[in-house]
């Protein structure tokens, strides 16, 4: 369908229109070598020529002898009846047909643009144009730093921004967030579709040998398994592993040539256009040659898909043709269907260099300067003045005399019998991208800026000042590494970071910029503290630098201000410390992290862990009444008293003071009937060492017989493992309900079957509560546990 020149880009916010008029007098002029023009012929209803008129021309008319407001063309191309065009300063323009928004110039119009007007100036952060295609009602293109377009009808532009009623006016970038670089495009549509919504399709190739499509998948063109609308770019597998070098799409199927030279097809064939003689059609890419073969002239160089057929160039010049053939556009000298690869001219007399094929009209370049074209000519496609009758071969379009063929662009209409041709184009942004940057690490004093690169690429200029402009204010320095390391900078102040690949031969990419801030210095935590030390653990508090900020800890024997060990991360103004030694002094260090490197100075607090003090055991309900009850618990021989609370919150510490006692025996009174109570109970040791605080609750007036065995008796309950890594398990199958609680009574989780394994994994470490239930929704037990991390 058309030649394929490998180019790729980024958009600014908004659309620039300027409208150019242009006195466009038909001319016949045959050519000189090296004379630039842009010269068109054929099929003209919607304006698509670019010659001011609707008129077709059976004879070249030459649009544009001389580069005009924006440089030279070096890209052209023509979808359902408008033309597409990239000048050499990356601005884009277009003619013809604008019923669907296909020329994106920010309006739809049911009478053509007859003339050329600029589209987009190619400024702005995602740069010039590289290419832009035309479908039937939709287009697509690509800018100067990999980013992919699309606007027109809406159902063929798809990623997001389809509406069945709608078009897209403006160009909208497809794909933005997936990193991919896009360095060519192609796109077809439905014939039957104009003037309504196109069920049109894309393709892209992305620059590590990826293909991609989009859109209204009709036989099978995706290669996705199946036919249905696809709303983003979708790969296409490649066979070979090698990777995608070209492709084309014609009407509802795709060739491809890989980087090996191998040629291969999806899609529908009922009419060869695969060049796979069963006629079936295929979906995934399946080899039509290897590309292997040297006495039939090798690799496959280029490949260029028309309605229903295709054209295809070897790496020895010569020229192939198969599918459809009734108008001749095959130009094997028949009107038979070609059903497999068959030879058209081997070049002996000028190897082809450039192919193009469209709606049955094929049109080529040899390397001696010579146009050519075949095929149905009822619009004056041939270029020769006459219409009429096809030609069943390559005839020479004898009036365009000898041009330039390393300097020429051909390019078919799409659906309409016409062409187009640039002599002497000026060269297309070069397939040199900037590099992304991105701000790796800040400090208030530093900084770390870093970038990718592609293939084969290895030279950079940087530059790093405190000016806005997109480049430099001053030399930038030659880098091969992909990063920077940024000293002395001043805390607060803005910088510019500037990067442009060099990718030799002289080209080099536009220039990139990211803007940062040099970080305020990043302040410590402020009062740090250790609370609710106990013999084997200890809550580390302190406050909060401002929303958001993230903290590093960590708990170890060693007294220097860094820490001896690995350091936990946490955003939260508290840190549970367990698994300690007993009458162990501890150090807690901790710094603040305020994003990249900026982090502040280490603080360090100590504290001892108390002798081992055993905490109460077998902690019961007894005799309850719906104002009483009594607690029990069993004596261990050295420990002195007990500290016990009664309240109705199931935060530890106690909310009320505790009472000092000397019984295993506890009588509570003057309770509520219905009321949730817990019980806070601690081991006083010699020494006046202190146990963990242990807890049970219970609702007046719900109690059970107390009796072991009873589902009220929360001393048969047990929680296993504890500590816990992922789920917590419990022993009693009278529990139907839990519900877990941070130590500041926050809800964090409730499990309605926890027989099953209460998953805990999502829990920071730490210390947490659990209250058990029945079935009756009342109360059993409430358990303490810890979630630690494996090999904390």
């Amino acid at each position: 369908m058309r030649p394929v020149i490998h180019v790729a880009n980024k958009l600014s916010g908004k659309m620039v229109i300027v409208v150019a008029a242009i006195a466009m007098i038909p001319s016949v002029v045959s050519l000189s070598y090296g004379q630039y023009a842009l010269k068109s012929w054929g099929d003209n209803q919607g304006g698509q020529l670019g010659d001011n008129s609707t008129t077709d021309r059976s004879l070249p008319v030459t649009i544009e002898s001389a580069p005009f407001n924006g440089g030279r063309y070096s890209y052209v191309h023509s979808g359902g009846n408008y033309s597409l065009a990239v000048r050499d300063d990356g601005s884009l323009w277009g003619w013809g047909s604008n019923i669907q928004a296909q020329l994106g110039n920010g309006q739809r119009s049911y009478t053509p643009v007859l003339n050329m007007m600029m589209i987009h100036t190619g400024a702005g952060r995602y740069g010039r144009w590289r290419k832009a295609v035309g479908g039937y009602n939709h287009s697509v293109g690509v800018r100067e730093d990999g980013s992919l377009w699309a606007w027109g009808s809406a159902l063929a532009v798809q990623n997001g921004h389809t509406n069945a009623d709608d078009i897209i006016v403006s160009a909208v970038q497809i794909d933005p967030v997936s990193g991919r670089r896009w360095i060519d495009v192609d796109a077809c549509g439905d014939f039957a579709s104009f003037g309504g919504v196109s069920a049109g399709s894309s393709m892209g190739l992305t620059l590590d040998g990826k293909l991609f499509g989009w859109g209204y998948g009709t036989s099978f063109i995706f290669a996705n398994g199946s036919q249905a609308t696809v709303m983003y770019p979708v790969e296409i597998k490649d066979p070979t592993g090698t990777g995608w070098k070209q492709f084309a799409m014609g009407q509802y199927f795709v060739v491809a040539i890989t980087n090996a030279g191998s040629l291969w097809g999806w899609g529908g064939n009922a009419q060869y256009q695969l060049g796979i003689p069963d006629g079936q059609l295929k979906k995934e890419p399946t080899r039509i040659d290897p590309g292997t073969d040297i006495s039939k002239g090798g690799k496959w160089q280029q490949v260029a898909a028309g309605t229903y057929y295709v054209l295809a160039i070897r790496e020895n010049g010569s020229l192939w043709g198969w599918g459809a053939n009734g108008s001749g556009a095959v130009g094997d000298g028949t009107t038979n269907a070609v059903t497999e690869p068959k030879l058209i001219d081997n070049g002996a007399n000028g190897k082809w260099v450039q192919v193009v094929a469209g709606n049955n009209i094929s049109l080529g370049i040899k390397d001696n300067g010579t146009v050519w074209a075949w095929g149905d000519n009822s619009n004056g496609i041939l270029g020769d003045g006459t219409t009429g009758g096809p030609r069943l071969s390559p005839q020479q379009i004898s009036v365009l005399g000898t041009i330039d063929h390393t300097r020429a662009f051909l390019a078919p209409g799409w659906s309409s019998k016409h062409a187009m041709l640039i002599t002497d184009r000026a060269l297309p942004v070069p397939l040199c991208f900037a590099p992304r940057m991105e701000l790796a690490a800040i400090s208030p004093t530093s900084a770390t800026i870093s970038w990718d690169r592609f293939p084969g690429i290895n030279n950079f200029e940087f530059a790093l000042d405190q000016s806005p402009t997109t480049a430099p204010a001053g030399a930038p320095a030659t880098m091969t590494d992909t990063f920077y390391n940024a000293t002395m900078l001043t805390p607060g102040a803005r910088y510019y970071a500037h990067i442009r690949t060099n990718c030799s031969n002289g080209e080099v990419s536009r220039w990139d910029t990211i803007s940062f801030y040099a970080a305020m210095p990043c302040p410590k935590p402020a009062a740090l503290w250790a609370d609710m030390v106990t013999s084997n653990g200890a809550d580390i508090y302190w406050n909060s630098i401002g929303a958001g900020a993230v903290y590093e800890i960590a708990i170890d024997e060693s007294p220097t201000l860094l820490p001896a060990v690995a350091t936990a991360t946490t955003q939260d103004t508290f840190y549970y410390s367990y698994l300690l030694k007993p009458s162990t002094t501890y150090y807690a260090h901790m710094r603040s992290r305020c994003g990249g490197a900026n982090v502040s100075p280490w603080d360090t607090i100590s504290f001892r862990t108390y002798e081992s003090c055993a905490d109460p055991i077998q902690i019961k309900l007894h005799e309850a009444t719906a104002t009483t009850a009594t607690i029990t618990w069993q004596k261990q021989s050295h420990i002195i008293a007990y500290h016990i609370a009664i309240d109705s919150s199931a935060t530890l510490p106690p909310a009320v003071a505790t009472i000092m006692h000397l019984d295993t025996v506890y009588h509570a009174t003057n309770l509520t009937e219905g009321n949730l109570y817990y019980v806070h109970l601690r081991a006083d040791c010699p020494g006046g060492l202190l146990g963990a605080w242990d807890t049970l609750s219970f609702r007046a007036g719900h109690f059970g017989t107390g009796l072991p065995g009873d589902p009220s008796d929360g001393n048969q309950v047990v929680l296993y493992p504890n500590p816990v890594q992922d789920f917590l398990y419990i022993s009693s199958p009278a529990i139907t309900m839990a519900a877990i609680y941070a130590p500041d009574g926050r809800l964090l989780q409730t499990c309605n079957q926890p027989q099953q394994g209460i998953p805990v994994a999502y829990l920071p470490d730490g210390i947490y509560l659990v209250h058990l239930a029945g079935e009756r929704g009342q109360v059993i037990a409430t358990k303490r546990f810890i979630k630690a991390t494996a090999g904390r």
